[in-house]
């Protein structure tokens, strides 16, 4: 079969079918889930297959993005955010996941298959004619949070500065409200600066790589350059070296 062949037989069983009644918002929303998904994952990529540092700073960030658009998707289904976090429910980590990192690489996977798996009840309402039921929502968002929840306790961040640093990125991109111009031409520099500035800085989750501290203990020295820090301390979950 060659190419062109195969094309034309794709065709025959593609839907001719389009629902678009379904609420741009939540469209909007779970395919923002998606691509925050991949960003999440590019953002560990590096540490998982080219020995590269995990950076922390970026990590945090891609979380509250994935927040974020869960937040649009509770709002446009009519849901409360405290319908997708059971305190009762054991964060359970498999045995054979020997490092904090393994930990983190399996939460962020397991975002983007149940980000997906969202998308997919989507698109079977746009195109297959069946019909979207919110608790569907509901169930694919409870298991990104609990993903989620595990990559927030394994890095000991909680969920309300996660969300309160995505807010000040965001300010720093939307100074009054949305616009497109903002949305496209962003000063990338500035919010990593906001991002950074907000909480002390593990100069292991900063991703800077070999360190060597200054005399007045104020500055960080890099095969990259200086980068100034706002604290020096190794944070807990650096200090335990990997093992949990």
């Amino acid at each position: 079969m060659t190419p062109e062949q195969y094309i034309k037989s794709v065709l025959r069983s593609e839907s001719p079918n389009f629902n678009g009644k379904i609420d741009t918002r939540i469209l909007h929303g779970v395919i923002g889930c998606c691509t925050e998904a991949g960003e999440l994952l590019e953002a560990v990529r590096q540490s998982m297959f080219y020995e590269g540092y995990l950076d922390k700073v970026n990590l945090k960030e891609e979380v509250g993005d994935m927040l974020w658009y869960i937040g649009v998707i509770l709002d446009a289904c009519h849901l409360k955010f405290e319908v997708l976090t059971d305190k009762n429910t054991t964060l359970q980590v498999n045995p054979l996941q020997q490092t904090l990192n393994t930990v983190i690489y399996h939460s962020v996977i397991g975002c983007c298959i149940e980000s997906g798996n969202m998308l997919d009840v989507i698109k079977k309402s746009l195109f297959y004619s069946r019909e979207l039921y919110i608790s569907d929502i509901k169930y694919k968002l409870i298991s990104i949070m609990w993903n989620i929840r595990i990559i927030l306790e394994i890095n000991q961040w909680t969920l309300e500065e996660v969300m309160e640093l995505n807010i000040a990125k965001l300010k720093k991109r939307y100074p009054e409200q949305f616009t497109s111009k903002h949305a496209i031409d962003r000063d990338l520099k500035a919010e990593r600066k906001t991002l950074e500035e907000k909480k002390d800085i593990c100069p292991k989750c900063f991703g800077l790589g070999k360190i060597y501290t200054s005399e007045d203990g104020t500055q960080l020295f890099t095969s990259e350059g200086v980068a100034p820090v706002y604290d020096i301390k190794v944070c807990d979950a650096c200090n335990e070296e990997g093992s949990l």
